[in-house]
Order: C-alpha cells, then structure tokens, then sequence
C-alpha cells in the first residue's frame, strides 16, 4: 500500500509566495515518485482542483477562510483593531486552527503529515490533534519557512504566551524542518535533535527553454532588478534608492512588488528611471530576468531568515549585488561600471533541486 501523504498549507499553486512554491513543488514531487498525496488547503477553486487533478494530487478544501472581519472602513480604526488582534491571537491566521483541527478528527488515516509554515497555527492545530489522539501512529514533519517567536524581521515582538504553545508544537513534532543552518538558532535548544535543514525546493529551468528574445533591454544604459517584498528597516531599499537618486548615471531599476509604499517618495524623484509592477508569475519573471545586466538583493541583516528568491536569481547565473544596511557605495558603483567581482555567491545549487529536496523529506518518512 502506498504511503499517503497530507500537506497542510494556507497557500499553493497559483499563488505567488515563497510557501505556495514549497507545497506545490512537494505536493508534485510526491506524486511522481509514486505516494499517495492529499493536500490541505483553505478556499479552493475549481481551476486548482481540475489543475491538482492532472497531477495526480487529492486538493481537499479546508473552507471559506474570510480575512476581513472586523473592518470599518475607517484605516486608523482598521489598521488598530489589526494589529490588536494580530499580536493578542496570531489574527488572521488562527482561524485555521479550528478548522485544521475538526478535518484532523475526521480525516486520520494518513501515514505523514507534513504541515508547512507559515502560519504557525496550521502547525498548533496538528499539534493540538495528536496530543488528543495518542494512538495514531502518524509521522508529523511540521516545516518551517520563517521562525515565530524567534523571528528577527516582525515589528514587534511576540508576546510571552506564544513561547508555551510554541514549544508544545514543537514537543510534539517527529522533526522540524527549516530552510537553512542559520535558522537552527531561532529555536528552543531542548528541539535542536528533531530539527533537519531541508532548503526551498525549486524546479529548474535551462535559460533555452525559455524565451525572452523580445525582452532585450537597450545597451547603453545599467538594468537591474529586484523582485519581492520590504521591510522597513530590515530589507529596505530607501538608503540605496537615495544613493541612485543623487548619480548622473542613465539606468533602469525594475522592482516587482505588491508592497511600494516604502517606493512611492523616489517616484518623483527618479522617474523613467524606476519602474513598479506587481508580481508576475515565476516563468515570466525568469524571462526578464535573464535579460537584465545584475539582479538585487536586500539583505535580511538577520541570521535566521534568508529570501528564498536568492535562488532563483542564481539559476538565472546573473551577477547579485547585495544590499546591507550600511551601504557599500564602492560595490554599487563597481556593478554599475560593469564590474561584478563581488557578487553574491550562491554555493551548491543543485541541493536546492526539487527532486533532492523531496528525497530529503523521504528520508524522514
């Protein structure tokens, strides 16, 4: 009898997130190679189920997840209540606990249950189900993308309580997952034997197979692009934009983002000169990117957390210039006149082959 897999995850194909990628790529992987494999997910559509279908993927909807309760209309008033819930409850997110949960309780029969964060309730609703029922035997892989309470990127801190469901989950896990060695430290050293570095699977693509021919960008001016989201303080690109701002120089910066708030004061200012989109798919996105002269990176400036992005820029083989919070001008101005010495250097790529990464989590089973 094959072994049948559940993945639980708040996101998958055709979102655009770094945890879509990690559960549609497993979910997919899985499959191939001959398990039986459900996956978990909140507010499925037709067009997913007929898509998961065709891969040989059981597409379970966990329900309508509704995130905009309590809204008045009214931001200030909005923005509060949020923020309010969010760090009082871990609001939206725990209102897949309940549901995540009650599935469980019907639905046990599965031998693995690999539960992918974030959030980190998906992995407190598991938790809570097998501290209940003892007697399965399931093996429970509960991954982790970021850190909770050990995260270095939140505004604010997690509050006190957390820290006890935190290490209940973490109790009651067969192994912890997390995407490289630097994040170990984030959690609670009496887990430290259960946790196993797994990196961000990705399905790799030869730059021939994919065209980008009517995407060539004019030689006589510097093209660079970042894609990805801010974070005010951390992954900030305020110093560097400044820095581009005052240089007589003729370049285009392309940023894909849904999040260029922290963008919109360099509009003016730069012009022409940055260009904002939303995100675009990944197939697309590869299409451009191995048309630009260097890629950008903004550093976490944390040890625990590393964007995943990283390695699709480094399939693409372009030069990665990385962006620190004290800003190096002499290395920006190298990557500028062409000089690519000190680019971001991304080792051993083939370990972050989707068809490697899945034998890993095999490996566990």
């Amino acid at each position: 009898m094959n072994t049948k897999i559940l993945i639980i995850s708040k996101f998958y194909f055709p979102d655009n997130t770094p945890r879509a990628f990690r559960t549609f790529e497993l979910a997919k992987q899985f499959s191939k190679q001959g398990y039986d494999v459900s996956v978990l997910i909140p507010n499925v559509t037709e067009k997913q189920v007929n898509h998961s279908q065709s891969l040989n993927i059981k597409l379970i909807n966990l329900g309508i997840i509704d995130f905009s309760d309590f809204k008045t209309n009214i931001k200030v008033i909005d923005r509060t209540i949020f923020r309010s819930l969010n760090l009082l409850f871990d609001y939206p997110d725990i209102k897949l606990f309940p549901k995540i949960f009650r599935f469980l309780k019907t639905s046990n029969d599965y031998d693995v249950i690999l539960s992918i964060a974030v959030p980190h309730s998906i992995h407190w609703a598991v938790a809570y189900f097998l501290s209940i029922n003892k007697k399965n035997k399931i093996r429970w892989i509960a991954d982790c993308g970021d850190p909770f309470m050990g995260s270095e990127t939140d505004t604010f801190k997690k509050l006190f309580y957390f820290e006890y469901i935190e290490r209940f989950f973490c109790k009651k896990a067969d192994y912890i997952t997390v995407p490289f060695e630097g994040a170990i430290d984030s959690y609670y050293k009496e887990f430290k034997n259960k946790i196993k570095v797994i990196p961000q699977g990705f399905k790799f693509f030869k730059k021939n197979s994919i065209d980008g021919s009517k995407l060539k960008f004019s030689h006589n001016k510097k093209v660079f692009l970042y894609a990805g989201s801010f974070i005010k303080g951390l992954r900030d690109p305020s110093k560097f934009l400044k820095y581009l701002s005052k240089i007589d120089l003729d370049f285009c910066f392309l940023v894909y983002t849904n999040d260029d708030k922290c963008l919109e004061v360099f509009k003016k200012i730069l012009g022409s000169k940055l260009k904002i989109s939303k995100y675009i798919d990944r197939i697309n996105l590869f299409k451009i990117m191995y048309n630009v002269d260097f890629l950008i990176n903004f550093d976490n400036n944390v040890s625990g957390q590393l964007p995943s992005k990283l390695i699709d820029y480094a399939m693409t083989s372009k030069p990665i210039l990385n962006i620190e919070s004290d800003l190096n001008i002499n290395i920006i101005d190298e990557f500028l006149n062409g000089d690519y010495s000190n680019s971001l250097k991304i080792h051993n790529l083939d370990d972050y082959k989707i068809e490697n990464v899945t034998n890993k989590f095999i490996d566990l089973f």
